[in-house]
Parts: structure tokens; C-alpha cells; sequence
């Protein structure tokens, strides 16, 4: 009778540890095929591997200490803007799509960033979107700090943005004081960001 007992219990034991492992793996494989799959359009569909990207963005993108690659790009207006015009300021520079839910839960707190402090820039730059759907969001937004067009991704691609939002803070020396790949989520995370850019 002890010897069934020894053997149904490692029976049972095998059995459980085979469903959990399984399991896992399930979980697993479901989280990454959901996570690529729901990505929202513009962003990383075309991705064969988004782990590899994002881990490539953080070694190869231009990094903190480093001089922030000057870029000129129109805005709204149809007005050259240039990076190196907002030199003495530090610079919120975020990349951002129409389509990318995070992006637009950040703009209002961008827009009170702009609108209470001199001697910030915000810097929104719209990748691969046309110039009437970007105006329409902003103008639906009431948002009036400046949005530079992106439309052939040059900028993004000097910047190695893999994903959306994506936010450079540069000092007013022009250096990169903070890099922040994805949402900063709320007042305190874009604080923080400031607050690098003046502490390097």
C-alpha cells in the first residue's frame, strides 16, 4: 500500500510540474504574439523582432553626454525649425504619432509644461504622418507648443527611435540629459525629466 502511495504521488507531482511549465510557456509566447500584434499602426507592426529593437535603440541611439544631432524640420506653419535655435533652454524633444494612445495622454501635460515655463522648450516631432492629420489633432487638442512634421522619418531614424512615445531631454548646452522610451505617465515623470537637465 506504501509503495502505490510513493508512486501515485510522483505521478502527481510529474503531472502538476508538466502543466505549469506548459503553462508558462504558453503565457509566455501569448504576451509577446499579443504584444506585437496589437501594436498600434506606425509604430512597430513591421517589426520582426521588437525585444532586438528596443534593446539596439539603447545601445546604438545618441545617448546621455552626448551633443543632441541638430535637425531642421517645418512646423505647423510651414517655418524651418531648427534644434539648435532653442539652444540656452532645455528642451523637452518627444516623438510622438497621432495613433499612439501614450503619446496622447502625455500632450496635456506637455502643453502645461509649455505654457508655465520660459525656459522650456517643448519639441513635439510627428513621424510619418501628413501634415492635415497632425493639424487637426493639435487644433482638436488646443495644444500650442510646436509640432514639427517628420514625414520621412529622418530625424526619428537619427534619434533610433523604435518606438512611440520617445523623449530626448537636452540641457541648455545641448547635451542629452535624459532619454525616456515610453510614457513618463504623469506630472511627476516629466518633472524628473526636467529636473536631469539641470542637474548635467
Amino acid at each position: 500500500m506504501k509503495k502505490t502511495n510513493f508512486f501515485s504521488n510522483a505521478l502527481f507531482k510529474t503531472a502538476l510540474f508538466v502543466i505549469v511549465f506548459s503553462l508558462g510557456v504558453f503565457s509566455v509566447y501569448y504576451f509577446f504574439g499579443q504584444a506585437e500584434s496589437e501594436a498600434p499602426e506606425g509604430e512597430s507592426a513591421d517589426r520582426e523582432s521588437p525585444e532586438d529593437d528596443v534593446l539596439e535603440s539603447l545601445e546604438t541611439a545618441p545617448s546621455v553626454g552626448a551633443l543632441a544631432p541638430d535637425f531642421s524640420l517645418q512646423d505647423l506653419k510651414g517655418q524651418e525649425i531648427m534644434l539648435q535655435e532653442y539652444r540656452g533652454r532645455t528642451i523637452i524633444l518627444n516623438f510622438w504619432t497621432t495613433t499612439c494612445p501614450y503619446c496622447i495622454d502625455e500632450m496635456p501635460l506637455m502643453e502645461a509644461l509649455h505654457l508655465s515655463d520660459p525656459e522650456i522648450a517643448v519639441l513635439a516631432v510627428n513621424v510619418r504622418e501628413g501634415e492635415g492629420r497632425v493639424k487637426s489633432f493639435i487644433e482638436e487638442k488646443e495644444l500650442t507648443f510646436p509640432v514639427l512634421l517628420d514625414t520621412k522619418a529622418n530625424v526619428a531614424g537619427d534619434y533610433l527611435v523604435r518606438a512611440f512615445p520617445t523623449t530626448y531631454v537636452v540641457n541648455a548646452e545641448g547635451v542629452i540629459a535624459a532619454v525616456k522610451i515610453g510614457a513618463f505617465f504623469d506630472e511627476e515623470g516629466l518633472a524628473q525629466l526636467v529636473e536631469s537637465a539641470r542637474n548635467n
